[in-house]
């Protein structure tokens, strides 16, 4: 299958976050984008909740509808690397 190039436009320090975050975790910013599109593709969604948390000022009368799944590091690197050895950089 032939590759396409695509530019992304980002924040310098947004993009410098990120290759930080992908040097810790193992994965090329390419691969990343990558397994994230796959996963759009295949699923026909896109995987997380958009959404915003409002400032609670007060006690809350309502349960939150907004939740934010946390992982350490590694675990998320050992969920990740099961599509490494399938789309490589």
């Amino acid at each position: 299958m032939s590759s396409v190039n695509v530019n992304i436009r980002m924040e310098q320090g947004l993009k410098r976050d990120l290759e930080r975050f992908c040097a810790e975790i193992g994965l090329s910013m390419n691969t990343l984008f990558n397994i994230y599109v796959r996963t759009v593709v295949r699923a026909q969604r896109i995987p997380f909740t958009l959404g915003h948390q409002r400032l609670q000022t007060a006690a809350p009368t309502e349960p939150s509808t907004t939740s934010a799944a946390v992982q350490p590091r590694g675990a998320l690197s050992s969920q990740l690397s099961q599509f490494t050895d399938d789309y490589p950089n």
